[in-house]
């Protein structure tokens, strides 16, 4: 009984750290693509630039709004 316990212990917490790197992972993930499409923008011109960071920032806005 021991190690069914155990085993089902180590299931929780594989769930949820996975789920805590996907929350973390979805926060974190906008900003190194908003850096990649600045660098970008010093060749395209700003317009583009200004409507593609909105793009990516919108979905992690509506997954907070969600909850």
């Amino acid at each position: 009984m021991g190690k069914d316990i155990k085993r089902r212990n180590l299931r929780i917490w594989i769930i949820s750290g996975t789920s805590f790197l996907l929350l973390t992972g979805l926060v974190f993930l906008p900003i190194p693509v908003t850096v990649t499409t600045s660098s970008s923008c010093e060749v395209e011109s700003s317009s583009n630039c200004d409507i593609s960071r909105e793009i990516q920032w919108i979905p992690l806005y509506k997954f907070f709004l969600s909850d």
